[in-house]
């Protein structure tokens, strides 16, 4: 009986801080969310839907390399996204990375350009959804010189890298 009490608290408490942190899921993606996210003060966690994953989705091309591309999914991204973010928020302490979001016709995304020739820039990419904004994709792309082709590519590579389901 003891166990049954302590599993239906615990069941009760995840369920308690699952729905806080939807909660605190903004309608819109601001710079402000995004260097809470980078920065380590607002956990990956919150804005990560583990029955969807994430996309992570990459199209760098350059003189030299060639394109580079690739498409994968992940249903648990928290410690890639937090190895990035650890990235990021360093560059970002540095001023290192110009940061833009935008919230227009549906479409949630926050772009980091890291300050540098040939450098890479990272779009991260939310959807709307009743509960707030939830982190859709990364994507890895040139941060000047972005060829015509990039929006095609992309969805290229997300419909491969589409995955039968995620596991809550």
């Amino acid at each position: 009986m003891r166990a049954l009490v302590i599993a239906a608290l615990c069941t009760g408490a995840a369920t308690a801080s699952a729905g806080a942190a939807a909660a605190d899921r903004p309608a819109q993606v601001t710079k402000r969310f995004m260097r809470e996210l980078l920065t380590g003060q607002r956990p990956w966690a919150e804005v990560i839907d583990p029955a969807t994953g994430v996309f992570d989705l990459g199209y760098r091309t350059g003189d030299f390399d060639g394109d580079v591309r690739w498409g994968r999914h992940a249903c648990d991204a928290r410690a890639p996204l937090r190895r990035l973010a650890r990235q990021l928020g360093r560059r970002m302490n540095l001023d290192e990375v110009e940061l833009t979001c935008r919230n227009r016709g549906g479409a949630h995304a926050c772009t980091v350009d890291a300050v540098g020739e040939g450098m890479p820039a990272w779009r991260f990419e939310f959807r709307a959804t009743p509960t707030g904004l939830v982190l859709d994709a990364v994507v890895e792309v040139n941060s000047v010189y972005n060829p015509t082709d990039e929006a095609r590519v992309l969805g290229r590579l997300r419909a491969r890298a589409r995955p039968a389901t995620c596991a809550p």
